[in-house]
């Protein structure tokens, strides 16, 4: 390994939190600094910690204030590569040129599968069996760049996107505990993707979340697994506009016949809720913002979600 070449890390949130520690354990008083920017506003912030750990390990932290002050801030450390995780600004060609070793995303999909935003709600969405995560090297394409390696896991049928974030991050710090050290020493491997085999997904808003109960209650199911908490979860509408967000659910387990949306009978620890074909159970659920309550209290026989 080139003892004097150096790291870089560019990130925020969880995800970004885990590499970078994954990062100093793999090549210790290697990591020159950390850059992160003030994201205090946003409810997955955690930028405490980031302040907390980089003065536990004696690396100096950068808060930027934008995107604008990346390339002058990168240019002070001088770095062999950066590594980037939780970054959510494209950074320009001039800069990407501008470190020899390159910039490294962590991409929560099976490159080039799933390139662009919400690569783990998508999956869950479309009922995937299996993802993971890329390790590869940003071009000035959207997530199109040379492959270092991947990660993949399955995705079981009652897991959700909880589950789905913890398992990316575990394999976010597999790769980088793998990795960290050869990118130094420039022996990682490197392979191109296969673009004709690429799949993107767009961004995703809290409108979006709009339970379509005219679906397969498969899909509904995927769909409300799919958004829970940390996001803003799947939700309907009862009369008068009340918003009824839904946060756990499971399929029904037999066939099903009703009018898409009607609340049929309380089943076992929840309340039936018929499909385009098959219904879902309901579980748990938030009226109108409230802390949430059994399905029971408010979901009565005969009534019309969606409306």
């Amino acid at each position: 390994m080139v003892t004097d070449a150096r790291a870089l890390f560019v990130g925020s949130k969880q995800l970004g939190l885990k590499a970078l520690q994954a990062m100093v354990g793999a090549i210790p008083g290697r990591v020159a600094a950390a850059i992160t920017l003030d994201d205090s506003a946003d409810t997955r912030s955690l930028l405490p910690e980031f302040r907390t750990y980089c003065q536990s390990v004696d690396i100096p932290l950068t808060i930027i204030g934008g995107p604008g002050e990346l390339g002058e801030t990168i240019q002070q450390y001088r770095p062999k590569y950066v590594l980037v995780a939780g970054w959510y600004w494209i950074i320009k060609p001039g800069l990407l040129n501008a470190v020899p070793g390159g910039f490294l995303g962590l991409h929560p999909s099976l490159l080039p599968k799933y390139r662009g935003s919400a690569p783990l709600v998508w999956a869950a969405l479309r009922g995937e069996e299996q993802t993971g995560v890329s390790l590869f090297y940003f071009d000035e394409g959207i997530d199109t760049g040379d492959i270092v390696d991947q990660v993949s896991f399955a995705v079981a049928p009652q897991e959700n996107i909880t589950d789905l974030l913890a398992k990316a991050e575990s394999a976010a710090v597999e790769l980088v505990t793998r990795y960290a050290g050869p990118l130094l020493s420039d022996t990682a491997p490197r392979r191109k993707q296969d673009h004709k085999l690429a799949s993107y997904g767009s961004p995703r808003r809290p409108e979006d979340g709009r339970i379509s109960w005219n679906q397969p209650a498969s899909e509904v199911y995927n769909f409300i697994r799919a958004q829970t908490r940390p996001y803003p979860g799947a939700f309907t509408h009862l009369a008068e506009g009340r918003v009824l967000r839904i946060w756990q659910a499971s399929l029904f387990p037999y066939p099903y016949y009703g009018v898409p949306g009607l609340v049929g009978q309380k089943h076992m620890d929840g309340i039936v809720v018929a499909c385009g074909e098959g219904a879902v159970t309901i579980h748990e659920w938030e009226l109108d913002g409230r802390a949430s309550m059994p399905v029971d209290s408010a979901l009565k026989w005969g009534m019309r979600l969606g409306g």
